[in-house]
């Protein structure tokens, strides 16, 4: 599995102009065919960075459709998941 960190989806949502942006493209088009993932907390981390420039509604798209968006899997701590999930709703 690949963990990516933060700054692999910044770059490709965020800064096109970065120098390091078409060889990060690359890596996010190979995604579907790689066993890609993220950490839940660099989701959150994404989403309070992403919060300055995405609407609400872009935001919680963002959020809720990340994975099938980037087509890897968000990993949560052992037990999370399920607390999460059951416990949180936006209104």
């Amino acid at each position: 599995m690949i963990l990516c960190d933060s700054n692999i989806f910044l770059i490709d949502r965020f800064f096109k102009r970065d120098e390091h942006y078409a060889i990060n493209r690359r890596f996010v088009e190979r995604m579907p065919e790689l066993d890609v993932a993220i950490a839940v907390y660099n989701l959150f981390e994404l989403c309070g960075i992403a919060s300055f420039n995405l609407s609400p509604k872009e935001l919680e798209q963002w959020f809720y459709h990340f994975d099938d968006l980037y087509k890897l899997k968000v990993v949560y701590p052992k037990g999370l998941e399920q607390t999460f999930c059951a416990s949180y709703t936006l209104s």
